[in-house]
């Protein structure tokens, strides 16, 4: 039999004498301080190992300095350039250590808001997911993403995560689907689900509820913006109110003064025929961007009607030499323009930027259509709203 005796036997007299209070206390002290000298100990060992590993690193980094600067010496490198590489490679760490840190937290608030029954494969697909975005498996983890959704059509972190990425994606159904259904789960004032899910209602053609959905945002939203207001000018341009729209683009401008916004003041004032103000914001627009085509063309055309083809021609020419992607269509105009002499068609080229009833631009969305610039503006204006972490691939 093994019989094991009581730590306080060994200070009772011939086994008989209760313990004191006394005795007992000081048992427990000394036992303490024995765990405290142990602890003691142990990290006097470890803060020696973090100082031989301090000294290993100090040792390392001098035997590279050492080898840099006999390369930068030699001429074979560059020493800035190596400091500039090192620099952006540990941002680029720190960069990524977040963003994975903001994954497991979306995941974890996903995980929070499941109200549903499968709980357990609901789990398993958001932990895939959360692990894919985390190795930068952009495709697999929306796609589990998209699993979980199929069980928690009420989840509304989850839904909005899913809206922003295809609005970021330029996928308008998508992005309204997903979007709708976190607005109907409930989302609190703050959020920006009425604003990305307004824009996305008016890409799709529902110009009335994206209306409804983008004012009600900007009367819960002091600061400034850019994305409301341009993409109520563009509903309302749409709707032929050119007045209002007028006013909102003035609030665009003033909350982003840049080259685009001058370009659409322009054709706006244009459309109004107040060409001498359409002139001046046009040549604006030119001089924050020398080579923004759009804005050499339709300040031709606006020349066209205030001082004929001669005139109007110079702005043309800049329009297909400009170093823009969009030189080359606006060549062949000016190329039709020479060759038919027909002029009536300009006009319409312009107003296709705004979407107008009828247009080709109309089938490609009322407010991110008709300009891929304005487009990526009003994208990353509104995007940068959302709390959830912003997802890319990596280059």
């Amino acid at each position: 039999m093994l019989v094991v005796e009581p730590p306080a036997t060994r200070f009772e007299s011939n086994g008989s004498a209760a313990q004191t209070p006394e005795e007992y206390l000081l048992e427990r002290v000394s036992a303490l301080e024995n765990m405290l000298l142990r602890i003691t100990e142990r990290m006097e060992r470890t803060l020696d190992l973090m100082l031989q590993q301090a000294n290993n690193s100090q040792r390392e980094h001098a035997l590279v300095q050492s080898l840099i600067d006999i390369l930068n010496e030699a001429g074979a490198i560059s020493a800035n350039e190596v400091d500039m590489r090192w620099i952006e490679n540990c941002r680029k760490h720190t960069a990524e250590f977040e963003q994975n840190n903001r994954y497991k937290k979306l995941g974890d608030i996903i995980l929070a808001a499941y109200q549903g029954t499968e709980k357990g494969v609901f789990t398993k697909c958001v932990d895939a997911a959360v692990h894919h975005l985390g190795k930068k498996e952009l495709t697999s983890g929306i796609r589990e993403l998209e699993r979980a959704a199929a069980l928690a059509a009420d989840n509304a972190p989850l839904n909005s995560f899913l809206g922003e990425y295809f609005f970021d994606e330029g996928k308008h159904r998508l992005a309204h689907d997903y979007l709708q259904r976190a607005f109907r789960a409930g989302t609190n004032a703050g959020s920006s689900v009425p604003l990305l899910l307004g824009i996305a209602c008016g890409d799709l053609g529902d110009v009335k509820q994206a209306v409804a959905l983008i004012e009600a945002w900007i009367k819960n939203h002091q600061a400034a913006s850019f994305s409301a207001p341009y993409a109520l000018g563009k509903l309302f341009a749409y709707e032929d109110r050119w007045r209002e729209a007028l006013a909102e683009f003035k609030k665009a401008l003033a909350a982003r003064p840049c080259a685009e916004m001058n370009y659409v003041m322009g054709c706006v004032y244009y459309k109004l025929e107040r060409d001498g103000t359409a002139e001046r914001h046009l040549r604006k627009a030119i001089a924050l961007d020398e080579n923004y085509a759009a804005a050499h063309f339709a300040l031709g055309v606006v020349l066209l009607r205030t001082s004929g083809l001669a005139v109007a021609r110079k702005s043309f020419n800049a329009a297909c030499v400009a170093e823009d992607p969009d030189a080359p269509a606006y060549r062949r105009v000016v190329e039709e323009i020479s060759r038919t002499k027909k002029r009536t068609f300009l006009q319409t080229i312009i107003m296709q930027f705004f979407a107008a009833p009828g247009s080709k631009s109309a089938a490609e969305g009322i407010i991110t259509g008709g300009s891929t610039r304005l487009a990526g503006l009003v994208r990353t204006d509104a995007l940068k709203r959302f709390v959830t972490p912003q997802i890319k691939e990596a280059n």
